[in-house]
């Protein structure tokens, strides 16, 4: 009997990877021993050690294997999992050729209102999986752990991917939110993210910058609630079914918006907005949609989750 092995391929955000283990991990019940191998594509910033910490404490990943792939036997895969969302090199041709299964396109996102953990799906289920969306068994590490704060823990979270390009997903208020959640809730208020995303914030712990993907995903498994902009810890808080309030402006709810119940996006309601895939998306220097929202909008949200 033909034993069966399934490789995929990787280049892309923190976000992006965890919309895709859904897909990643119904992939792997199709092969021999439940696991699957990943190509990262070469990386040119931040990102990879991240991405990297995830997929080696994933137990449906068995090997990792580092763009270019002079590595590998291809005659030894029998599925080959790409989605053209990558960015793409000489290593995503190869998936091409390859692939049995019927190929799927890059949605047009704005378009077709598809959701990106759907666009994966749609590709695992080209290949021959036939179950429900998996829930996702996200590696989380043993510490830290939150022991011993006063309840409620709120996280906050003003990420973005540090290029000017995504700097319109950051949100100008959460210094006076920090001060309005702890007169109110008490409890206590913790940063997470990257360092200097939340510098003159009031927070009983800061975290930025000072832990790793895997650490940051255990606080906020532990959170009562997380405030965050679009960014990879939402979509982690997302994973754990963490009560969340994500603050969306020009990018596509449709694509990327948080699907537990636990969730609720704010959006200013400016008509402009979304504008990802328009040209104004990348000529806006004024980001009137992340503006207006409202550190009022936010605490009622909370009051409403807490």
């Amino acid at each position: 009997m033909e034993k069966i092995k399934a490789i995929a391929y990787f280049c892309n955000g923190i976000g992006n990877l965890v919309m895709m283990m859904p897909a990643l991990q119904a992939v792997s019940t199709l092969t021999e021993n439940n696991k699957i191998d990943i190509i990262l594509g070469d990386y040119r910033d931040n990102r990879k050690s991240s991405v990297l910490e995830i997929l080696k404490s994933w137990q449906v990943i068995e090997n990792i294997y580092i763009d270019p792939i002079d590595k590998i036997d291809p005659q030894q895969y029998s599925l080959w999992f790409y989605s053209p969302h990558n960015q793409n090199s000489d290593v995503t041709l190869i998936f091409r050729e390859n692939q049995t299964h019927r190929p799927i396109p890059k949605p047009r996102w704005r378009d077709s209102l598809i959701h990106e953990i759907d666009h994966y799906m749609e590709i695992a289920y080209s290949m021959g999986y036939r179950g429900p969306i998996p829930q996702v068994m996200f590696p989380l590490p043993y510490n830290p752990i939150l022991t011993y704060l006063e309840r409620p823990i709120i996280g906050l979270c003003n990420g973005w991917f540090r290029i000017d390009y995504w700097k319109k997903k950051e949100w100008p208020y959460f210094k006076r939110l920090s001060e309005v959640l702890k007169r109110y809730f008490g409890g206590t208020i913790i940063g997470i993210g990257n360092e200097g995303e939340l510098d003159g914030v009031y927070l009983d712990i800061n975290y930025c910058g000072k832990l790793s993907i895997l650490e940051t995903a255990r606080v906020i498994s532990q959170l009562d609630l997380l405030i965050t902009t679009d960014t990879g810890n939402m979509h982690i808080a997302d994973i754990l079914d963490i009560p969340l309030i994500a603050l969306f402006g020009p990018t596509l709810v449709s694509k990327n918006g948080p699907r537990s119940k636990n969730a609720t996006v704010l959006l200013s309601g400016v008509e402009c907005a979304p504008c990802q895939e328009k040209m104004m998306f990348h000529s806006c220097k004024d980001y009137v949609c992340m503006k207006k929202i409202t550190v009022g909008d936010v605490v009622a949200t909370a009051k409403e989750k807490i």
